[in-house]
C-alpha cells in the first residue's frame, strides 16, 4: 500500500469519526503520547462537544479531497478539504502523522 492510500484512509477514519462521534475510533488514531501529555483534553465529553459543533454548522460530512504532504522534520503533515451538506464553506483538516511502527498515527490536528 502506498504512503498516500494509507495517509487517505487514516484521515477519512479520523474525519468519519468526528461525523459519527466515535470517540473510540478517534483513540486508535492518535499517537498515544498525545494523550498522556494532553489529557485532560483529549476527555471524551470535549470530542462529543467538538463533534457537536461541526454538525450543527457544517451538517454531514459530503466527501473529503487530499491536498498533498509536506515533509516535516519529525512528522508528515497532510492536508484534507472536506465538505459538508449545511454549507458551502470548505474545511481544511491538517493532521501530522508519524509512522514509527509500520503503522501511521496521528500526533497533531486542527480544523479551519
Amino acid at each position: 500500500m502506498t504512503t498516500l492510500v494509507s495517509l487517505e484512509k487514516l484521515a477519512t477514519r479520523m474525519i468519519k469519526a468526528h461525523d459519527e462521534f466515535d470517540f473510540d475510533e478517534m483513540r486508535t488514531l492518535i499517537d498515544p503520547t498525545v494523550f498522556s501529555n494532553r489529557d485532560t483534553f483529549f476527555t471524551k465529553e470535549k470530542f462529543v462537544e467538538v463533534c457537536e459543533e461541526v454538525k450543527a454548522s457544517c451538517g454531514e460530512m459530503i466527501s473529503i479531497e487530499a491536498f498533498g504532504t509536506l515533509n516535516k522534520i519529525e512528522s508528515v503533515q497532510t492536508l484534507w478539504k472536506v465538505t459538508y451538506s449545511k454549507t458551502e464553506r470548505e474545511m481544511l483538516w491538517i493532521m501530522n502523522v508519524v509512522n514509527e511502527s509500520g503503522e501511521y498515527k496521528i500526533v497533531y490536528m486542527s480544523v479551519h
